[in-house]
């Protein structure tokens, strides 16, 4: 590797850096090593949450507390509703005060966790899944965020299919797994039953969040696992992907955050991810519960083992896509091909009782729901820049999804069981074709901007002063859209 010798300071330090591919190589290797692994833990100990949920209901949480026939739905949907308006102010704290705001957010969310074993009511119950919510708000956004300071443009969808496919998928599966163990063990002191599962979660979050406050790493700019070498090469990466970039952080300011949420790649990705969650979120929590009604004579053990082999299945399912994706670049149409799985499930939901049936289609929707989110979410990274603009954009997709997961905590409701869950069913289907023709949609008007670009019809844009060049991002006539 060559390059300036004062390092990274200004623009042309940053596109003057020679990267040698070998030198590269082994950098990247060390990043998938040192970086995804605490990426992929935290976010394993925030989904294992929202699974265990629906195995603490099966388990007679919902009983226990009072919630009656719409009570557990709406402490699920307030935990979605206060992170729907933290997720934009929780990534721009990250940005700011720095990557040590994550393990502060995994100990308190591990709090929380521990604290609702000793819950007794209904208040309780809503007041826990505020705090929840509000805790675990820093998580995706700001473990996204991280993994768009370490990787390129190209490489971020499949290392944002890792973390939350390899989280989501062990978790669902591990968590039924898991529960069932805890419930098998009967009494730990003075509590039991559901409430094992989060005592025993809580202090293991706790404890790996105390732990993540000596090796989380921070911004590669500034990581101790990098040599200075290594430091620049890192942020040379990154910044050979941005054309005009003149800083490594640009200052944050109003008309770079407007234009991180007013956009059309991030619209129609936020509208594709809320569609997701629907799907993703309702599977989560709902899961063993349509077991249940698929299921009747079999026990709450055996429901919650049942329950662990979907998402392990959509997780291999998601990654294999996610590596198809990042070798074609073809975002849009793996998105539509994976929403159409969805539309085949739920529709096997709608036509058919048959048992089988019926569980042989739990698996398309997952792997279909589990593959299209995570694709969503590395194409909107990729197609934002500069970093305040994809700090905010990522966080906006996320918060705007959870409509996606408010409206999933609504979506399988008690009183619809005899129907065999008819509306929920029908919402996915719906959702998922709707899916199919934004992400086709989206694909096509990258296609022509890009050669809008290419024709000089974007030009006119570099007319603006040095500073307003410099910021562009993604609006530069030399950016192309990944699709």
């Amino acid at each position: 590797m060559t390059g300036p010798k004062a390092g990274l300071d200004d623009a042309e330090a940053a596109h003057d850096f020679v990267i040698d591919p070998a030198t590269e190589s082994r950098l990247v290797r060390k990043q998938d090593l040192r970086v995804l692994p605490m990426v992929f833990l935290m976010y394993f100990l925030t989904f294992l949450d929202r699974t265990n949920l629906g195995n603490a209901k099966i388990a007679g949480m919902e009983k226990d507390l009072g919630l009656g026939t719409y009570g557990f739905n709406i402490g699920a949907c307030l935990y979605y509703a206060i992170y729907f308006f933290a997720d934009i102010p929780a990534a721009l704290s990250v940005k700011k005060f720095g990557f040590i705001v994550l393990p502060l957010s995994c100990i308190s969310f591990g709090v929380v966790t521990l604290a609702t074993a000793f819950i007794n009511n209904e208040a309780g119950f809503y007041a826990i899944r505020l705090l929840l919510g509000l805790t675990e708000s820093f998580q995706f956004p700001g473990l996204s965020y991280v993994v768009s300071r370490y990787y390129r443009r190209h490489e971020v969808t499949t290392r944002v299919s890792f973390f939350m496919l390899g989280a989501a998928g062990l978790a669902g599966g591990f968590g039924g797994l898991f529960a069932s163990a805890l419930l098998a063990v009967g009494s730990i002191g003075s509590i039991s039953g559901w409430r094992n599962i989060f005592l025993v979660e809580g202090i293991l979050t706790v404890g790996i969040g105390i732990i993540s406050l000596y090796l989380f790493p921070a911004d590669p700019s500034k990581t101790r696992i990098f040599t200075e070498e290594e430091r620049e090469l890192a942020m040379a990466r990154i910044f050979h992907d941005q054309p005009a970039i003149r800083e490594h952080k640009e200052q944050m300011s109003w008309s770079l955050i407007k234009r991180g949420i007013v956009n059309v790649n991030v619209l129609v990705g936020a509208w594709i991810y809320i569609c997701d969650q629907i799907t993703v979120q309702g599977l989560s929590i709902f899961t063993a519960t349509i077991l249940r009604l698929n299921f009747p004579d079999h026990t709450t053990v055996q429901i919650q083992l049942l329950s662990a082999a979907p998402p392990l299945v959509g997780m291999v399912v998601g990654l294999g896509v996610a590596y198809v994706t990042m070798r074609t670049r073809q975002h849009g149409f793996a998105i539509a091909v994976c929403a159409a799985l969805n539309v085949v499930g739920y529709s096997i939901w709608l036509a058919s009782s048959n048992v089988e049936a019926r569980f042989a289609a739990i698996f398309l929707n997952t792997a279909g729901g589990y593959s299209f989110g995570v694709l969503v979410l590395g194409w909107t990274l990729a197609n934002a820049a500069p970093d305040t603009v994809r700090n905010v954009a990522n966080g906006a997709v996320s918060g705007l999804a959870n409509i996606g997961s408010i409206t999933a905590t609504w979506s399988y409701i008690n009183t619809d069981a005899k129907n065999g869950y008819r509306i929920g069913n029908a919402l996915n289907t719906a959702t998922a074709a709707s899916v199919i023709i934004a992400a086709i949609g989206l694909v096509m008007y990258q296609r022509g901007e890009n050669k809008k670009r290419a024709e000089g019809g974007r030009d006119y844009r570099l007319q603006k002063s040095a500073d307003k060049v410099a910021t562009l991002g993604h609006l530069h006539p030399e950016f192309r859209y990944i699709h």
